[in-house]
């Protein structure tokens, strides 16, 4: 099966899941391995986390979190699901199981575990379809980057039908949480009119301008890009070529480009042309391949300005040379 890979700017967990480290204690004297034994399922919890932290046997943590999980307590599942997970106590199919339900119970990190798993594959076979219903659950759970992934899958048309209108309800979701990245794409699809959203630059300026603000370096780059043409807010080269040299800076390839263009249309020095070769290149480092090409185009355009000058001061020479003769 091939795989598809989803670029996503968002910082995602690395590893299957994460163990909970928040104890759950009552205070009373019984140690948590007696009253785990008597049914208690936040103890059989503390047990198991009392043996990680004290740098124990991960397989006896691990029965003690299978037996908060049999008592349908989700941070025991979670974390009984992670350790099966890891190298030294590897069982696949109970990490799905204990995942699944830890996010069944409504642990919104254990959905958002098992969507970053099926969604990149490896171990487990890519599955693109669970990858977005545990994406959904754990947007609905408060994991908000999820819900902009949710958007992305249904944009795409990845593990279900192309939906541009649940993408569009996803990326509102994501940006009223004040996820930059989700305000980013749901100010193109208010640039676009895309998705159902009346078409409002003047409300995807502002979008950008929140998630630029936030961090988000191609929000800066769109929002020059609206400075620069104008749309939704009044014409601003400045304000564009400011943008642009901020995100440019920040290692965001398009901006590199875009400020590179302008230096060079209104380039008046050789300093102004070694500049703008400078930010094509960077770009085509990057690996923008817009970058590359504007790069190799500008190389030429002055080898062809070279060779016409040597072939003028060559003229030159020749007439000179047949009027002395």
């Amino acid at each position: 099966m091939k795989k598809i890979i989803i670029l996503l700017s968002v910082v995602i967990v690395v590893m299957a899941g994460y163990i909970v480290y928040t104890e759950m204690t009552d205070g009373k004297l019984l140690s948590s391995e007696v009253k785990c034994s008597l049914g208690n399922e936040n103890e059989c919890f503390n047990a198991g986390l009392a043996i990680i932290t004290n740098g124990g046997d991960l397989n006896a943590s691990a029965k003690f979190f299978e037996k908060g999980c049999l008592k349908d307590h989700p941070q025991s599942c979670n974390n009984a699901g992670t350790l099966f997970f890891g190298a030294a106590t590897k069982e696949l199919p109970k990490a799905i199981k204990y995942l699944d339900k830890s996010c069944l119970l409504g642990y919104a990190p254990a959905c958002n575990s098992l969507s970053v798993v099926f969604q990149n594959g490896g171990e487990l076979d890519q599955n693109l379809t669970k990858a977005l219903k545990y994406a959904e659950l754990a947007c609905s759970g408060g994991v908000i980057e999820r819900c902009n992934v949710a958007g992305l899958f249904y944009q795409g048309g990845y593990g279900a039908s192309k939906d541009l209108v649940k993408a569009f309800e996803f990326y509102n979701k994501s940006c009223s949480s004040k996820d930059p990245i989700g305000c980013n794409n749901l100010a193109a699809y208010y640039q676009g009119g895309l998705g159902g959203a009346d078409k409002n630059e003047t409300m995807a300026a502002n979008l950008y301008a929140n998630a630029c603000d936030g961090g988000n370096l191609t929000s800066c780059n769109n929002l020059g890009f609206m400075f620069q043409n104008g749309l939704g807010i009044e014409q601003n080269l400045q304000n564009a070529v400011r943008l642009y040299d901020l995100a440019c800076s920040r290692d965001e390839s398009t901006a590199c480009v875009n400020l590179g263009a302008i230096v060079q249309s209104s380039a008046n020095t050789l300093n102004d042309i070694q500049t703008a070769i400078n930010l094509y290149q960077k770009s085509c480092q990057l690996g923008n391949q817009d970058g590359c090409n504007l790069l190799q185009n500008l190389i030429n355009e002055i080898n062809a300005m070279q060779n016409t000058d040597n072939n003028e001061t060559q003229n030159l020479e020749n007439n000179k040379t047949d009027e002395a003769n």
